[in-house]
């Protein structure tokens, strides 16, 4: 008795679909939509979403209060379940210079104890403000920043509980215990530069990211990764001759990073999805543009896939559809599609779920919209794949079989 081992080779886009099938694989399926939930209630300004310790959602925004002797609207913090059910909010008026003059929720995080930071622009978004909450979302305190035309666009929480802040083309260091009092402040950026996303980095570093003038014709990404101190570990422009805009940015499972945003260019100002993948240094090692994808196409949110690839969420035709797109660890895009519904919709949160799925929230056109999706099959352990016919050669196929004779 001896074993005949065969190879075969061929691009996943010819393999016969029944010969995949009869090997036990599995055509590449795009998630549909397991539940999805509207937050009418809370108002459509700027809708951040980010996920819980308790497995639940939080949402921060701005509306109306209900007050007919004030026109404004004010920060509000919703918190739900699991399964998207709003289980408390709370509305925080803004200081009385800011009566009849909006404010804007522009980013949220989770404290280590469990409270809420709210970040954005307060007294008509023409100053910075923020408001920490506890765990049931009471307000501890609030800070209101000194300078007109500085708002707060993106924050960090450090793992003593401090609060690292992008303020336009600055960044900030408050202190928790002490009311968010400010600890330093530094420009690190050209100038004309504005950061407008952060996460904190596995070493207790943190990564900002957003737009600046840069060396390549146009507006260019740029990132930024220091310390507790405000030591800059390393800088970095990404860019074209286009008009270049980040839309979020993640520290990936091997210290580097991955930045995605929108590319503007053509005399119709088009625009197109843009990734770049950075090592834990800054150095670029790619990046990827999707002209295959029809029409105009905005990528605003990202989070890495167990096999080192990515999916990326964002909005599609002028802000009308939720955008969701799957793409390789070498940015090969394997799917897209969009979740429609009425009116303006941007999806602007991801989340990779235990079973392989994605929750996906934004503002939507009258309030918040929250979508649960089923498994993604490239999530999914122990799969042979075909790539959607649409994407041919992106690579090869290899099954071996044996066989005893």
């Amino acid at each position: 008795m001896r074993n005949r081992v065969v190879t075969f080779w061929k691009e996943a886009a010819v393999v016969a679909p029944f010969l995949l099938l009869l090997l036990a694989g599995e055509l590449i399926a795009q998630p549909n939509t397991l539940w999805t939930r509207f937050y009418t209630e809370i108002g459509a300004i700027t809708a951040d979403f980010i996920q819980t310790s308790d497995g639940g959602y939080a949402i921060g925004s701005a509306k109306w209060g209900g007050n007919p002797n004030r026109r404004d609207h004010d920060f509000v913090l919703v918190k739900t379940d699991s399964l998207g059910v709003i289980e408390w909010d709370s509305l925080y008026a803004g200081l009385p210079d800011s009566v009849n003059r909006n404010d804007r929720v522009y980013q949220m995080a989770q404290m280590n104890d469990g409270g809420y930071l709210l970040v954005g622009g307060g007294g008509g978004e023409r100053f910075g403000m923020i408001v920490r909450t506890d765990v049931e979302g009471r307000r501890q305190w609030l800070h209101y920043g000194a300078e007109e035309d500085v708002g707060y666009y993106t924050c960090a929480v450090t793992v003593d509980n401090d609060i690292v802040i992008g303020a336009g083309s600055d960044i900030w260091r408050f202190d928790d215990n002490d009311s968010g009092a400010v600890i330093w402040r530094e420009s690190f950026q050209p100038e004309g530069a504005s950061l407008h996303y952060s996460t904190t980095t596995s070493d207790g570093k943190y990564l900002f990211a957003g737009t600046s003038p840069g060396g390549f014709g146009g507006f260019d990404f740029y990132a930024v990764k220091f310390d507790l101190d405000g030591e800059i570990e390393w800088e970095n422009h990404y860019g074209t001759e286009h008009l270049d805009g980040v839309g979020d940015v993640i520290e990936t499972s091997d210290g580097g990073a991955c930045i995605v945003g929108t590319q503007r260019f053509g005399i119709n100002d088009s625009t197109r999805g843009m990734v770049v993948r950075v090592d834990a240094n800054g150095e670029e090692v790619w990046r990827r543009f999707y002209r295959e994808v029809p029409g105009r196409t905005y990528l605003d949110c990202v989070v890495e896939t167990p096999d080192g690839g990515f999916a990326i969420g964002g909005e599609k035709d002028e802000r009308a559809n939720f955008y969701l797109q799957r793409v390789d660890s070498v940015g090969n895009l394997l799917w897209y599609r969009t979740f429609e519904r009425r009116g303006s919709n941007v999806c602007q949160s991801i989340f990779l779920m235990p079973d392989g799925g994605y929750v996906l929230g934004g503002p939507s056109a009258d309030g918040a919209w929250l979508i649960r999706t089923t498994p993604d099959s490239l999530n999914l352990p122990n799969r042979v794949v075909l790539l959607d016919p649409a994407f041919p050669s992106q690579f090869i196929f290899s099954t071996t079989l044996s066989q005893s004779i």
